[in-house]
C-alpha cells in the first residue's frame, strides 16, 4: 500500500485538493479521427499486401499531436493564471500610492473606524497569495511540498489574532474569493473543524508555537511514519 507524505495529507485535511483533468475536445475527436485513419490504412495494407510499418507512423504521430496540443492548452491556462495575478498586484498597488484612490473604497478597511488600510491591504495580499497557490496546486501546476510550504506560512500569519479575525471575516464577505480558499481559511481558524486528530493538533502546534517548546512526540512520530 503507497504511503501518503505528511504533506500531503495535510493539503487534503485541510481541504487542498487536485481537481480532475478536464480533457480538451481533442481528447475525443483524435481517437475518433484516429480510429479512421487505423481502419482506413488496414484495408489499404490487406489490399497491397505491404508492410505496416506506415500504420505504426501514423498512430505514433496522431498521438503526438494530441499530447502536444493538450500540453499547448495547459501552459495557456497557467500562462493566463499568472498574468491575472500580475494585474491584480499592480492595481493592488494603487491602494498603496494614491490616497485619492482609497477614499473611493473606505469600507475596505474604515468599517470599524480603527483599522489602518495597511493592514487590510496586507491581509487581502495574503489571501491573494493563497488562492494563488491553491488553484496552482488544483491545476497540477504546483508540486505538494511547495504547496504545503506556502500553506505553512499562511497559518504562520495567523498566529496574529488579528491577522486571523480578519482574514476571516474578509474572504467570507468578499466575492472574489473561491469556495475553496474560504473553506481553507476557516479550517485554519477553526481547527476542530478537521477530522484527522493527529492533523488537528499540528494546526494548533502550528497557530499557538509559544505553548509548546517542541513538536509533540506522538505528532512528531506521525510525521516521520507518514514521510515517504
Amino acid at each position: 500500500m503507497k504511503r501518503i507524505s505528511f504533506e500531503k495529507l495535510v493539503l487534503k485535511e485541510i481541504g487542498l485538493n487536485k481537481k480532475a483533468v478536464s480533457f480538451s475536445p481533442w481528447w475525443v475527436a483524435v481517437p475518433a479521427l484516429l480510429l479512421v485513419a487505423i481502419t482506413v490504412r488496414s484495408l489499404e495494407l490487406k489490399l497491397t499486401g505491404n508492410s505496416e510499418d506506415g500504420l505504426a507512423t501514423i498512430i505514433v504521430t496522431v498521438a503526438a499531436i494530441a499530447v502536444a496540443y493538450q500540453q499547448w492548452i495547459e501552459a495557456k491556462n497557467e500562462a493566463s493564471l499568472d498574468k491575472y495575478y500580475e494585474r491584480l498586484n499592480i492595481t493592488n498597488q494603487g491602494f498603496y500610492r494614491w490616497d485619492n484612490v482609497r477614499e473611493m473604497f473606505p469600507h475596505f478597511w474604515d468599517e470599524e473606524g480603527d483599522i489602518p488600510y495597511e493592514r487590510v491591504m496586507y491581509v487581502y495580499l495574503e489571501l491573494d497569495n493563497l488562492e494563488y497557490v491553491i488553484t496552482k496546486y488544483q491545476y497540477s501546476s504546483m508540486q505538494p511540498d511547495i504547496a504545503f510550504r506556502s500553506l505553512v506560512t499562511f497559518i504562520s500569519r495567523c498566529q496574529s489574532k488579528d491577522f486571523m479575525k480578519l482574514a476571516e471575516k474578509f474572504v467570507q464577505r468578499s466575492i472574489g474569493y473561491s469556495v475553496t480558499t474560504r473553506a481553507i481559511v476557516n479550517k485554519i481558524a477553526n481547527p476542530c473543524n478537521i477530522s484527522d486528530p493527529q492533523i488537528e493538533s499540528w494546526l494548533y502546534e502550528q497557530l499557538e508555537p509559544r505553548k509548546s517548546e517542541m513538536l509533540n512526540p506522538q505528532i512528531k512520530l506521525y510525521i516521520q511514519a507518514n514521510q515517504p
